[in-house]
């Protein structure tokens, strides 16, 4: 979701967002625009500046060939997940038709931007409000005050575990390829103020950079100095993979806060077919769903795993492409879905129309290669941030 402020000069506009950017340590890529005291406006962008207009007493006159060159520039790197500063956007730009077209392709990335329009009827105005995923908000002087916390409360970034609701108890992780990675970034956030065990009812590889136990035995002395233990047992074959422990998941929650078990198989693929004894999900379990954003738009055969299986739940042949709505069916079991690699706009407006077929579910857009990982939470079809 994107959040632009509009209103009268000197509302605090700016001010808001620079403010909240600052308390929150948030260095965004984008640009921000400011005159220079002598009737030029530049733009600002990285450590680059380019006089974009200029002008007295409100006649500004705009340089488009400026506008295209360092406004694009200014937009060229927006990667999933970044943060984009767009302060301001107006009438100046009015025939700077490439800059215009970069802000909206940055629009429809999975980004967050914030920024400044001008209340004005003009195209690019209605272009940008219309763009899915933007809120324009209105702020004057006297809402200065409620609007940074509002500013603030948007840019904050969310972690995994409270927009996924993951915490005290045992969270089981089912679906496509992504979980153990989304296991282990569950851990690093959750064993900086709790004790972690990571664990199988399957089979894992065994993670690196985490102790490992096979039995309480084993357990205990590590859980007194270390604050995530992986605890599993060795399975034979040609490919070292590791299984469930002797001790039970219950058993296992009494040495630790927090215990999140990786409860399915999928080889890799993106998404997943159940066989009738699958998935392994402890009771009293909160249920984690993984989806691979690439699986979208490709055929069954190519991207789920138990192909036979997937089709013939969704009434479909093998060669048929996968839908937001086949994979929402496919996830049913799952309360809260995590979608994996969401890092285009085609990725994006997938997820998101995921989203929309699971009403009154949460549904998590992200990226497990960000730095901020989580990109959209959706309840259903409504955006909550």
């Amino acid at each position: 979701m994107h959040l632009f402020l509009y209103g009268e000069s000197g509302a605090g506009k700016s001010y808001s967002i620079r403010r909240a950017l600052e308390s929150l340590g948030i260095r965004p890529k984008g640009f921000e625009t400011c005159k220079d005291g002598k009737g030029k406006l530049e733009l600002h962008y990285g450590k680059e500046t380019a006089v974009v207009a200029e002008g007295e007493c409100g006649c500004m006159r705009g340089f488009p060939a400026a506008f295209d060159s360092a406004g694009v520039a200014a937009l060229a790197d927006v990667q999933a997940g970044d943060v984009v500063l767009m302060d301001e956007l107006g009438c100046l730009e009015a025939d700077a038709h490439a800059f215009q077209q970069a802000v909206l392709a940055t629009l429809k990335k999975p980004c967050r931007a914030i920024g400044v329009i001008k209340d004005m009827d003009t195209p690019f105005m209605h272009a940008i409000r219309d763009t899915r995923g933007v809120r324009a908000m209105p702020i004057c002087e006297h809402t200065r005050a409620d609007m940074y916390r509002i500013v603030r409360d948007y840019m904050r970034p969310r972690s995994l575990c409270e927009a996924l609701g993951v915490g005290i108890g045992m969270t089981a992780v089912i679906g496509g390829g992504g979980k153990t990675s989304l296991c282990l970034a569950l851990s690093r956030e959750l064993e900086k103020e709790d004790k972690v065990i990571y664990t199988t009812t399957t089979h894992i590889a065994l993670p690196e950079n985490m102790p490992h136990a096979q039995s309480e035995v084993e357990l205990i002395p590590l859980m007194q100095k270390e604050n995530a233990v992986c605890v599993c047992l060795p399975v034979e074959g040609d490919v070292p993979r590791f299984g469930a422990p002797e001790a039970s998941m219950h058993a296992l929650l009494t040495h630790c806060d927090c215990l999140l078990i990786e409860a399915d198989g999928s080889k890799g693929l993106p998404l997943k077919a159940h066989a009738a004894h699958e998935p392994v999900i402890p009771e009293g379990a909160r249920t984690i769903g993984v989806i691979g954003a690439d699986a979208f738009g490709k055929p069954i055969q190519e991207v789920a795993h138990r192909p036979e299986l997937f089709a013939a739940a969704m009434g479909a042949r093998k060669t048929d492409i996968v839908t937001p709505r086949m994979a929402a069916r496919a996830a049913s079991r799952a309360e809260t879905v995590f979608i994996n690699k969401v890092e285009t706009a085609e990725a994006l407006e997938a997820g998101r129309a995921f989203a929309a077929c699971r009403p009154q579910k949460r549904t998590v857009l992200g990226s497990l290669k960000s730095e901020h990982p989580v990109i959209e939470i959706w309840e259903g079809d409504l955006c909550v941030w």
